[in-house]
């Protein structure tokens, strides 16, 4: 191209200020308001035509409202999109050069406008299924002209405007769960301070029934604050992708044992017996991800089970998998509110029998752990009562070569 195109704005004379009489002129309440509003930049077309007498119609329809920026070949329309910002391509039809525009920039990000004066429907159908917003094959009309380029730009305008808005958010968003993530995380310092402080009083202040209440509130607050200060860090982890995984075999019966003595204080203070039943497999799987698959799953039990009641962990094999469940005595799931038990966040309508606290994160992280373990999570309620809840996990190798052996 010669630089037929002309991007010189119009000149503007300036105006000569009205004279006032100073007694009567008066100060505005907001003087800003009375500042003559910025005037948006006009948007930028990125015009690739060789025809010389197309490319100066395009300039008379188009200067006034648009920054129009000359492309003299495909070299210089390359470097152009990458130093510009540019609201639409005006270009000949090259099926070639609209594929490689259309494989970095889609159409809302980057309108593209053939014009083929003279060209037929198969021309308008090619350029459209290469990657073109529109194609013009009639004599420009001039207000038809304006109203289709007009339209494109406004798609890219949108398509701009929706991306800050989702940076500014995504980065608000960012900030926020930062400062959060901090937050709590500070917390753990006071906390293990609260229970090294509650132990010194179990050790030395004389035992009565009063001193007793206040130190088991203190002990139940410390636990309530502690998981929702472990939920809140894991959910975070897991959004993120950030949970990272250390497979190898694990036994289920030792990982078993190590859960229920974690959380026997708590089931004694409630009156509520964990037991064990039949245990057989070993999965493949991160040992500190699976004790917090099952103790999550324990703690659910124990809250919402009455005192005198029973929690169960077991495990059995199937097939490939193995099925770790933990059964409780409790109120069992409405099968209405079945589908929503694994969502962060769920309120049900069953509650925890004394008042304990719920972050309603516990059985989501289950779920989530489980997925990035290859398996699922689940639960039954049978007619007699109570629930089960199970994760199936996949073996180790070895032992499932050995399963499919016998």
């Amino acid at each position: 191209m010669n630089g037929e195109i002309d991007t010189d704005a119009d000149e503007t004379r300036p105006t000569q200020p009205i004279r006032q009489d100073p007694m009567t002129l008066s100060i505005p309440l907001h003087p800003t308001s009375t500042q003559p509003a910025r005037r948006e930049a006009n948007p930028t077309l990125l015009v690739f035509l060789r025809d010389p007498s197309l490319r100066l119609q395009v300039k008379s329809l188009l200067e006034r409202a648009y920054t129009l920026i000359p492309a003299a070949d495909v070299t210089a329309l390359g470097q152009t999109l990458k130093t510009t910002p540019v609201a639409a391509v005006l270009m000949d039809f090259n099926a070639a050069v609209v594929r490689a525009l259309r494989s970095r920039y889609s159409r809302a990000d980057l309108p593209i406008l053939v014009l083929a004066p003279g060209a037929g429907s198969a021309a308008v159908v090619e350029a459209l299924d290469t990657g073109a917003n529109d194609c013009l094959t009639e004599t420009l009309e001039p207000e038809v002209f304006r109203a289709r380029v007009s339209a494109q730009v406004a798609i890219q305008r949108r398509q701009t405007a929706q991306r800050q808005v989702i940076q500014h958010l995504r980065k608000a968003y960012e900030t926020k769960d930062r400062c959060l993530r901090i937050a709590i995380h500070d917390l753990k310092n006071p906390l293990n301070n609260l229970r090294l402080a509650s132990y010194f009083l179990r050790t030395t202040v004389p035992a009565d029934p009063a001193t007793d209440e206040a130190l088991r509130a203190i002990d139940d607050s410390i636990l309530g604050m502690n998981e929702l200060i472990t939920d809140y860090l894991e959910t975070a982890s897991l959004e993120q992708g950030k949970t990272e995984l250390n497979l190898e075999p694990v036994e289920l019966d030792m990982t078993f044992w190590a859960v229920m003595a974690q959380h026997q204080p708590v089931a004694d203070r409630k009156e509520v017996t964990l037991r064990l039943g039949a245990t057989d497999g070993i999965v493949q799987a991160d040992r500190g991800r699976l004790m917090q698959i099952i103790g999550n799953l324990v703690s659910n039990a124990i809250k919402y089970s009455d005192p005198g009641g029973r929690v169960t962990l077991s495990s059995q094999m199937n097939g490939d998998h193995a099925r770790i469940q933990v059964a409780d005595e409790g109120p069992g799931i409405p099968d209405d509110e079945r589908a929503a038990l694994f969502e962060p966040f769920s309120k049900l309508s069953p509650r925890p029998t004394a008042g304990e606290s719920s972050t309603g994160l516990g059985l989501w992280i289950v779920s989530e752990l489980a997925k990035l373990h290859h398996g699922r999570a689940g639960v039954d309620c049978p007619p007699s009562g109570g629930s089960i809840f199970w994760v199936d996990l996949p073996t180790a190798p070895a032992h499932a070569e050995a399963s499919a052996a016998s």
